[in-house]
This record gives C-alpha cells, sequence and structure tokens, in this order.
C-alpha cells in the first residue's frame, strides 16, 4: 500500500491499524513509532480497502494513543 505522496506504508504500521479496527489487544506486538498524521492516513486508506464505515475508520483513529 502506497501512501499520499509516493511513499510506502509500513507493513508495522498497517498491523496496528489492523489491530485497531479489530480490536485487538495486543497494544505492544511492536514498538514502532508514527504520527498522528501518519496514522490517520493509515486509517484512511485502510479502512477504505477493507470498506470500513467511516464511524469504523473514526474509531480507529481514536486510538492512536493506545496503539502507538
Amino acid at each position: 500500500m502506497k501512501r499520499d505522496n509516493g511513499a510506502q506504508v509500513s507493513p508495522c504500521t498497517i498491523a496496528k491499524v489492523r489491530d485497531s479496527f479489530l480490536g485487538a489487544n495486543n497494544f505492544n506486538r511492536n514498538q514502532k513509532k508514527c504520527s498522528k498524521v501518519y496514522w490517520d492516513e493509515v486509517c484512511d486508506k485502510l479502512g477504505t480497502l477493507l470498506n470500513k464505515s467511516s464511524e469504523e475508520i473514526n474509531n480507529a483513529k481514536k486510538n492512536f494513543r493506545l496503539y502507538n
């Protein structure tokens, strides 16, 4: 998956966002940190790919502090 600027999205971040969508409790599975802007962008892109509703995407965005 690519970002808006053409760079590849980190697989670690994709895994964290996916866990956020699923409500998984393994918050510290990997230690990669990212910015809130990056997190929101990945939530939007992955949520669209997974056919998530806007409410589910917004809930995943709210979990930034929990998973980061």
